[in-house]
């Protein structure tokens, strides 16, 4: 089996599980069938090939660094207008915690209100916290940090 052309993405229309390549980094017809990439998990290695592999999906956003220990307003303030991506505090001798409000919060009977969770840092290294894009669907979004320039917030627009 040959290696695929140097710089040949195998990423966005479908992998190779296995099968053959040709000399030009193409599918040979007749072996085992390309892999749909829907049915690959976004940044996982293709266990089948060390050559073969799912492109990583990255999610491009806006990066605040929250300057004040006091509340900050991530995105324009409104609700429903910014996903959070993710928010890392950086090491400090405190530690620094954040609190991040604007999500609907749920109480067993069932009331409705602004949430808010407390996120917190380490003393020995920075701490990461990934949300993917959730909405703020209950308040604008806002960072609260106890410790000024230990907190950025990666987020986009909705």
């Amino acid at each position: 089996m040959a290696e695929p052309k140097e710089g040949y993405n195998s990423g966005i229309q479908r992998v190779v599980s296995s099968g053959a390549i040709d000399s030009d980094g193409n599918y040979v017809a007749g072996e085992a069938a390309p892999v749909d990439i829907a049915t690959q998990i976004g940044g996982e290695e293709s266990t089948d090939s060390s050559v073969w592999n799912v492109d990583k999906v990255y999610q491009r956003g806006n990066l605040t660094i929250v300057e004040e220990a006091s509340e900050t307003t991530i995105g324009a303030g409104a609700t429903n207008d910014t996903h959070l991506l993710k928010v890392v505090i950086l090491l400090n001798a405190g530690p620094a915690t954040a609190t991040v409000a604007g999500f609907t919060q749920k109480t067993a009977a069932g009331v409705e209100s602004v949430g808010s969770i407390v996120l917190t840092g380490m003393t020995d290294r920075d701490v990461e916290y990934n949300f993917d894009g959730i909405l703020n669907d209950a308040a604008p979004l806002t960072v609260t940090p106890t410790v000024a320039d230990t907190v950025l917030v990666k987020w986009r627009p909705a």
